[in-house]
């Protein structure tokens, strides 16, 4: 992909994110983009082209995490947990992107991220041989990635901390691996 191209999806990425989906317009984009909107027209020909460019981008994003998934030197339950963090990482933006288009009502967006679920899914049921385990992880996962959009939100509004004083990434968010040992023990348990 042109770069070009590149810095419209990332344009598009960080209006959808900082502003909804309304706010995303062709115009919005085209100058967060330092482009003309002729220019942004000439690389995606519509509003759907752009969210077609996008999920495209999600797609390719996604397939490289499956990939990393199954080379983890720490292995696939512990990367999938570790990955599900937030962390401003290219692949989290871009599923953060599509999934304000999915709560907005936009069917391909919709799709392509229950795709790349089903896609999180399938790797961890192949890495781990156990669908039930997998389906858990992918649900701890998504608690995860929950929990981490919650501790950006508030820090971003100034309330980084809990009743205690205790940073919320602290008292919200593991930052050890006991998580992925319970579920890897659970894994060795259902194979014995």
């Amino acid at each position: 992909m042109s770069e070009t191209r590149e810095r419209i999806l990332d344009a598009y990425e960080r209006i959808l994110i900082a502003q909804g989906e309304r706010a995303a317009t062709l115009e919005a984009v085209a100058e967060a983009a330092d482009l003309s909107k002729g220019g942004l027209l000439y690389h995606f020909g519509s509003k759907a082209a752009l969210v077609e460019g996008l999920m495209g981008r999600l797609r390719t994003l996604a397939a490289r995490d499956v990939e990393r998934m199954g080379h983890d030197a720490r292995g696939a339950i512990d990367y999938f947990l570790r990955s599900s963090i937030i962390t401003a990482q290219a692949t989290e933006q871009t599923f953060l992107a599509a999934q304000t288009l999915v709560l907005a009502g936009d069917g391909a967006a919709a799709e392509a991220v229950l795709s790349t679920e089903r896609e999180w899914l399938r790797a961890l049921e192949e890495r781990t041989g156990d669908p039930v385990l997998a389906k858990i992880v992918l649900l701890v996962g998504d608690g995860l990635y929950f929990g981490s959009s919650l501790v950006l939100a508030a820090e971003a509004a100034g309330a980084g901390t809990d009743e205690d004083g205790v940073p919320a990434r602290t008292s919200i968010l593991p930052d050890d691996t006991r998580l992925a040992e319970i579920l890897e023990t659970l894994l060795s348990a259902r194979k014995a």
